[in-house]
């Protein structure tokens, strides 16, 4: 067992080494890769992570390749750099292997992700239930002449909705406080999930209030956002609404994907015509600003 010690909480906004280093062992398991464990706490394996098309599992972060020799990996500063041995890569969040690595996991696993599961909060005594959902925060450049744009920042942020409707964030690693509920209470807490209140539109509310509290840049003009997360949703729904009225009345079958983040909210077509995607803006009664960007 690791001693509790050593399982020290990091500082907010960081990773500490002993969750990249646990997370890189389970991950490499997951992806039947060999990362054997050697002297001083490091690691050796032969992979490796590389740009190179067509020669790997593809992902944003590049790709894996498979090397016929052992390269070894250390996820602690003092552990890089030994007497008598081969500099070791240290391994952190930002390093590309670990990159690609947290994208073939969460590209194998993004059903698991969206079902979501059940946990437990030990140190709360109440019974009342909450929703805790995980959003990916992520700042993208976009270089004039370039249509991929690079992420410049990213980051997991966690809001928690109750049965009331209230959103609140939960700081920035609430997860690691939680166990998983055991399998003999699973009958306890079906009455529980069938509560009207667990619906899709939690995900929204999660983003709305991500959108208005915690997307927002230091300093940044609050009155750019929408006091009423609500009503900003209901006023977009109306918006949406009269588009497809529009489009129907005008012969086009229509399709709803604001959901996919395809860059539109609204797929039309008509047979003889050409497809029409459209993005739906809707301001409130009494504004005169609609902002529109570059996707």
């Amino acid at each position: 067992m690791r001693s509790r010690k050593r399982w020290k909480r990091p500082k907010p906004g960081t990773s500490s080494p002993i969750l990249c280093e646990h997370f890189s062992v389970q991950a490499f398991k997951a992806l039947q890769c060999e990362l054997r464990p050697r002297e001083g706490g490091r690691y050796e394996s032969t992979l490796r992570s590389g740009q190179a098309s067509g020669s790997g599992t593809g992902s944003s972060a590049g790709v894996i390749l498979c090397s016929s020799a052992m390269s070894a990996s250390a996820f602690e500063r003092h552990q890089v750099r030994m007497y008598g041995k081969p500099m070791a890569s240290l391994i952190h969040p930002g390093h590309p292997l670990m990159a690609a690595i947290t994208d073939l996991i969460i590209e194998a696993h993004a059903t698991k992700l969206k079902q979501g599961t059940v946990f437990v909060d030990p140190t709360d005594e109440g019974d009342t239930p909450k929703v805790m959902i995980m959003l990916d925060h992520a700042v993208r450049e976009s270089p004039y002449g370039q249509d991929e744009r690079q992420v410049a920042s990213r980051r997991m942020q966690f809001v928690q909705i109750d049965a009331q409707g209230t959103v609140t964030s939960t700081g920035w690693a609430p997860h690691l406080d939680l166990e998983p509920l055991p399998e003999e209470d699973a009958s306890l807490i079906q009455d529980i999930l069938r509560q009207p209140w667990l619906c899709e539109t939690l995900e929204q509310q999660a983003l709305n209030y991500a959108a208005e509290k915690l997307a927002r840049r230091k300093g940044q003009d609050a009155s750019l956002f929408s006091a009423d997360a609500t009503r900003r949703a209901q006023i977009e729904h109306i918006a949406m609404q009269k588009v497809f009225e529009y489009e129907r009345a005008n012969g086009y079958t229509t399709e709803d994907v604001s959901a996919e983040k395809c860059g539109w909210d609204i797929s039309s077509f008509k047979p003889g015509h050409p497809d029409r995607h459209i993005e739906v803006k809707g301001r409130a009664k009494g504004q005169s600003t609609i902002t529109v960007i570059r996707n």
